[in-house]
């Protein structure tokens, strides 16, 4: 293991000289002028933060949101924020001259539940040898670091490191002494033939994503509307995530105004079961708190590689990808009713065309996808604006039965993406300057068993949103309501037929108002509604949350701070509740809750000078009819939870 480690970090100092190698051969010789972007504001970026994710929430889909989404969802945008802050350059004056300074920002989170857990109780030796105890701490640590510099040349270098040790788990005497880690360096440049290098953990998307699509996994909605948008092909892995990224080299060359090609290669371990020397699952959670879940780590390798070729001009743009995907074993899964046809096997080879046209006012993108195994897919949308602020957007999608997606995220109601095909329809606009709306119905169908649907099945979803805004006197109001009707299958577990579903309806209600004034006080209401009932089966669930909060926001004080109650009865997880509230950079935000009880938070940021801030939040859920939360090592003895989030950040 250690002759493993000595050699993979012997990798990373080549790859890295490799980097500095390629950026010095790519930058253009010094210019007599020098243009030096402005110095960023002085505003806190956390609260400008807290502005961003608020923005997402109001179009994310809470139904399909999980916390660990919602975390990387934070992250992400928290790594734009500072990307576009921080990667401006300081300038000195030095005999007429100018040289630039590095941006470096390093920051501590901690964060743990006060409450004694199963698996931190009696965590003997013995009892961590059995399974019966966490190995580690109760104390989830997150280390961050990140080395930005834009140049004269118009060319931006980054570099950065993330540790992260999830509760329960171990630190570890060996490098890179967290669980998990991400090291990244990246050139990004405008001009020249070499436009981007990506080195160490990157992320990659690749056309619609039906072939590869490592960015944050939003709402079928938004996903829906964000597809006829431009992403971004390469970017470093900051996250703390330990899913969904590269682990290699990758670089995109531009030659002439049309051409551009992006070669990748990738080779990292992943965490699995093992049967018969086979891969019989792939575990993605990225926990190893036991010895049952830290015998899975690195069971196998997973080697990526291959290439985008794209060819644009002023109204279209074509692409052509391919990408390889090979195992170290055999990945050969467990045949059940709804995975016969997963991929099985060690290699998989997958190609894709892509397109985007502009002509006679639309906006057509699609791509068609297949592999060597004869699934294909294809998907495709059209956009136009209807009149002065309304445009609508439509969009197809089909994927054959066989088709094999390991890296794919697009859209899709099945996360399996394989014998579904669907339409959706989007229509937005503004009724008056103040006043906007939001519509979508998405139709798909199954034709073959999915997850928890033994049986080909069909099912629909609508959705319309109105927003309300308006600022009058130093005050700023702003309001939304959605409602939401979503019609599936499902398994019938009151028959003994295995095959036998039946459709359930969830009906969703949410209403947000914020209120802001300009001395500082800011006042937010939430109520959300659920209610969920299963055709020709007795009976309705029912959800239902109040929540208010009162903040301190004010540009010339360094405190900032924010209090919230929320009261919440939702009779069980068909009809589980997502209330938001403010928390520390990078922190859960959505906590899930069903049951019947109350929940409050406490917010404080201080802003210590320009570069250093300091971020504290406590949180308490206590449920009505409780004896313990959650359960196994998890388990909770009593009916209340309390949580610590605490952060640190220096800016230099």
């Amino acid at each position: 293991m250690a002759q493993r480690y000595a050699n993979y970090l012997k990798l990373m100092r080549t790859a890295f000289s490799l980097f500095l190698f390629l950026g010095l051969l790519s930058c253009p010789m010094p210019l007599q002028s020098q243009t030096v972007l402005p110095e960023s504001d002085a505003a806190d970026s956390t609260i400008e933060r807290t502005d961003w994710q608020q923005q997402m929430l109001e179009s994310l889909d809470p139904d399909e949101l999980s916390e660990e989404g919602y975390a990387r969802l934070l992250e992400m945008l928290d790594d734009l924020d500072l990307e576009r802050q921080w990667l401006r350059t300081d300038s000195m004056s030095d005999g007429g001259r100018r040289r630039n300074r590095p941006r470096q920002t390093f920051s501590v989170g901690l964060d743990r539940c006060l409450n004694l857990r199963d698996g931190y109780r009696d965590a003997t030796t013995e009892r961590r040898d059995a399974g019966k105890a966490y190995l580690g701490d109760a104390t989830h640590t997150t280390l961050r670091y990140n080395l930005a510099l834009a140049d004269s040349h118009s060319a931006t270098w980054r570099a950065g490191l993330v540790l992260d040790k999830d509760a329960g788990e171990a630190w570890h005497t060996r490098l890179p002494l967290a669980d998990s880690y991400s090291l990244y360096a990246a050139l990004t440049r405008r001009r020249g033939i070499v436009r981007q290098v990506c080195i160490g953990h990157y992320r990659l998307t690749l056309g619609t994503g039906l072939l590869c699509d490592q960015s944050f996994a939003l709402g079928k909605n938004l996903q829906g509307a964000s597809l006829m948008s431009v992403k971004p092909v390469l970017a470093v892995h900051s996250s703390a995530s330990e899913t969904d990224f590269m682990q290699g080299a990758a670089v995109r060359l531009r030659f002439g105004e049309r051409w551009e090609l992006v070669p990748f290669v990738s080779a990292r371990q992943i965490d699995g079961t093992l049967k018969s020397d086979n891969l019989t699952a792939w575990k993605s959670d990225g926990y190893h708190r036991t010895r049952t879940e830290d015998s899975k780590r690195g069971a196998a390798w997973l080697y990526n590689g291959g290439a985008r070729l794209r060819c644009s001009g002023e109204w279209f743009a074509v692409s052509a990808n391919v990408l390889y995907t090979q195992f170290s074993r055999v990945f050969s899964r467990p045949m059940l009713a709804y995975n016969r046809h997963y991929f099985r096997g060690r290699r998989l080879v997958q190609g894709s065309l892509d397109y985007e046209v502009y002509w006679l006012g639309l906006h057509m993108k699609g791509e068609f996808a297949a592999d060597d195994a004869g699934g294909w897919a294809t998907l495709h949308g059209v956009s136009r604006p209807l009149c002065d602020g309304w445009s609508a957007t439509a969009i197809f999608r089909r994927y054959s039965d066989h088709y094999a997606s390991l890296l794919g995220n697009s859209l899709s109601e099945s996360s399996a993406m394989q014998g579904e095909r669907g339409g959706m329809l989007l229509i937005d606009g503004e009724i008056t300057s103040h006043w906007s709306v939001q519509a979508a119905a998405d139709w798909f169908r199954f034709t073959q068993a999915q997850y928890g649907i033994y049986r080909p099945s069909s099912g629909y979803e609508l959705s319309a949103k109105t927003m309300f805004k308006t600022s009058l006197h130093g005050q700023k109001w702003r309001a939304s309501l959605r409602y939401r009707l979503k019609q599936k299958s499902r398994n019938n577990s009151l028959t003994a037929d295995a095959t036998d579903v039946t459709p359930f309806f969830r009906h969703s209600v949410d209403f947000q108002s914020d209120w802001s004034h300009r001395v500082g006080l800011q006042l937010r209401s939430q109520v959300h509604a659920r209610l969920f009932s299963i055709q020709n089966v007795g009976g309705v669930q029912n959800g239902l949350s109040m929540s208010q909060s009162v903040g301190w926001k004010r540009e010339s004080c360094p405190l900032r701070g924010e209090v919230q109650a929320s009261w919440f009865r939702a009779d069980d997880y068909d009809c589980r509740l997502y209330i938001a509230e403010p928390n520390v950079r990078y922190g859960f935000g959505i906590p899930t809750l069903y049951g019947e009880g109350v929940r409050a938070s406490a917010l404080l940021v201080w802003r210590i000078g320009r570069n250093l801030s300091l971020e504290a939040k406590y949180a308490r859920v206590q449920y009505r009819n409780a004896t313990s939360i959650s359960s196994g090592l998890q388990r909770i003895g009593g009916n209340h939870q309390d949580n610590v989030w605490v952060q640190c950040g220096w800016r230099f």
